[in-house]
């Protein structure tokens, strides 16, 4: 009977390139991993900042919440969650990490920050003031506070206030271009439009470079009525840097100049950068609008309700008043009015009856109009139901 061989010895299971950095690290402290999960936290907390900076936002957030399930204390794993939330528009989960970083430390300026940033962009500005005080007053010195202040004071109107605080985040950092962009916005919105050129004039003496001076600029030369030196503004802002912003604005240009090839050229140019942006497809419907082309305008006031995630801000809350005026919105639901039967005829009524209640800022009337274009199998369900899902986060009851 031959003799049995000799069992091999297991070989150890390779670490990933992971496991060797968190065991390293630790090594450094003299502390053993498996023991010290806090240090093993702080590990995590690292290597989730270096996906952070790469932009790897999902993977920065795996490792952030394994900081966190190692050590629920880790402030820093919180704040640095929170921001990386932020990033990829997860508001509400942006919200309860800064919620938890500031039970942990009710003085820490950064998760007031986060917090307000996401209750702005939720379209929450009250909220948005309430914790950007508290960052203020924890960190006075915060030029992105007050910027981000200033911003949302002008979604409020309240312009003295907004001028107010980009000049004091001016007068912390005379170079912050979001501190002049703030105050021009301002000055916009309450139609002093030679103080918005003077303050963009301020910007470009300091950086000659900056194309979204030259496009603002631009935009209020336009509004002027001067579209000699808008155009200017436009081509030097498109050398430096082209932009969807930029076509999307010189297109508008094009168009009131009553040249509507160019006008589309240039708005389709913006929408192939930047195809989610309700501004550019509303530009570019008021363009069909105005060639008489019914099918296409329709379709693309459509997709600018529809299919944009500044839905909320640009038309529920009707932000696109002050750049375009009522005109806009009373164009498109005239156009509407012409296509739509009443009584209702077809499914098709029951749509564009949904959309024109969306530019009449009835929100109730155009989740039922909705509701019915869904129960009368509209051709495009997709469309119905991204509506409806559109109106339900905004009214959630």
């Amino acid at each position: 009977m031959a003799p049995k061989r000799p069992k091999r010895p297991k070989r150890r299971k390779r670490r990933s390139k992971k496991e060797n950095i968190i065991q390293n690290e630790t090594r450094k402290s003299g502390i053993s991993s498996s023991r010290n999960s806090v240090q093993r936290s702080i590990v995590h907390n690292r290597i989730g900042a270096d996906h952070f900076t790469k932009g790897e936002y999902n993977k920065a957030i795996e490792n952030y919440s394994k900081a966190i399930e190692l050590d629920n204390q880790n402030l820093l794993a919180y704040i640095n969650r929170s921001r990386s939330y932020l990033h990829i528009s997860e508001f509400d989960k942006a919200i309860h990490d800064a919620n938890n970083a500031i039970k942990i430390d009710q003085e820490n300026p950064q998760a007031y920050f986060h917090r307000a940033r996401s209750h702005y962009n939720k379209g929450e500005y009250f909220k948005t003031i309430y914790d950007l005080d508290k960052a203020i007053k924890f960190a006075p010195e915060d030029v992105e506070a007050y910027v981000l202040r200033c911003y949302a004071y002008c979604e409020l109107r309240e312009y003295v206030k907004a001028i107010a605080d980009s000049n004091r985040a001016i007068q912390i950092d005379p170079k912050n271009p979001r501190a002049y962009i703030g105050m021009v916005n301002a000055y916009f919105k309450k139609k002093d439009y030679i103080k918005a050129i003077e303050t963009l004039n301020k910007l470009i003496s300091i950086n000659p470079n900056n194309a979204d001076a030259y496009n603002t600029r631009g935009l209020i030369y336009d509004v002027l009525g001067n579209h000699t030196l808008a155009f200017s503004d436009y081509n030097r802002s498109i050398q430096i840097k082209p932009t969807a912003a930029c076509y999307n604005n010189r297109g508008a240009a094009f168009r009131e100049k009553g040249d509507y090839n160019k006008a589309l050229i240039e708005l389709d140019q913006a929408i192939k950068m930047l195809g989610d942006h309700a501004m550019i497809y509303l530009n570019r419907g008021l363009t069909f609008y105005r060639m008489h082309e019914t099918t296409k305008a329709i379709e693309d006031y459509d997709n600018a309700v529809r299919i944009c995630p500044n839905y909320r801000e640009d038309f529920i809350n009707r932000n696109f008043v002050f750049v375009y005026g009522e005109a806009t919105a009373e164009n498109a639901i005239e156009l509407l009015n012409t296509v739509i039967n009443s009584p209702p005829e077809s499914t098709d009524d029951f749509y564009y009856s949904g959309i024109r209640a969306l530019f009449r800022n009835n929100t109730i009337a155009a989740r039922r109009f909705f509701e019915l274009a869904l129960q009368h199998n509209y051709h495009d369900l997709n469309k119905v139901k991204q509506h409806l899902e559109n109106l339900k986060k905004k009214n959630p009851s």
